[in-house]
């Protein structure tokens, strides 16, 4: 595969992650969920539960182009620095499967509903706790996600594959995934603060700038962008 290619491939997986975040993890719940109010929660998947459903495989999609984003990257990053590279795959083949374990909770939740003989209460008690489930363990893959940015951002900044400001985003991003998990645990109301905003900045700008600029532009390679 040329460069210019694996760039592209590069750059529309990541586009695939991007457009599904945005989707799943943000249009479904603004839509569906409101946690303080898990009774509207329930009536809302019920009623439309073709969107919940279709949050789900997006969710899913999203996990499955970000395990293959880096093994695309690989083998132009492994040769400014082979550890690094190896060490960036290693945490996402992590990240990955705890992040496709979030999603069966999702999926007992139409579970739930599909069941005739739960009763209503039953079934909201079940949902709150599935979220709550979802949530925590997707805290825990956080940290992953958040672990291999940061070899990701150094090998683009020494490299020069990427611009180093955005590499310098995705290493300060990488840092904002610790902040808020440590936040959250040691901060009964650190949710309530605007510190988890601001720390999702980073990485939002560096990913984002990254998926751009390698469907635009093209990684480096011999001094010149392919």
């Amino acid at each position: 595969m040329t460069p210019i290619k694996k760039s592209r491939l590069a750059g529309i997986t990541y586009l695939t992650t991007v457009l599904t975040v945005l989707f799943s993890l943000m249009y479904v719940p603004n839509k569906q969920i409101e946690l303080d109010n898990i009774a509207t929660t329930v009536l809302n998947i019920r009623d439309h539960r073709g969107l919940f459903a279709s949050g789900v495989i997006s969710e899913l999609l999203c996990y499955i182009a970000l395990l293959i984003l880096p093994l695309v990257l690989y083998p132009s990053l492994k040769k400014h620095n082979l550890s690094l590279a190896k060490i960036m795959v290693s945490l996402v083949l992590v990240a990955a499967p705890i992040s496709c374990l979030t999603v069966v909770y999702k999926i007992n939740i139409l579970s739930f509903l599909n069941d005739p003989n739960m009763k209503a209460d039953q079934i909201q008690t079940l949902t709150s706790i599935s979220f709550k489930s979802y949530h925590n363990t997707t805290r825990v893959a956080s940290i992953f996600w958040g672990l291999c940015l940061i070899p990701f951002g150094y090998l683009g900044y020494t490299s020069g594959h990427i611009p180093k400001v955005l590499a310098v985003f995705l290493i300060i991003g990488g840092l904002g995934y610790q902040i808020n998990f440590i936040g959250y645990l040691l901060m009964p109301e650190f949710n309530q603060t605007i510190i988890p905003r601001i720390a999702k900045i980073p990485s939002s700008i560096g990913e984002i700038g990254t998926c751009l600029w390698l469907l635009i532009v093209g990684m480096k390679k011999e001094g010149k962008y392919v």
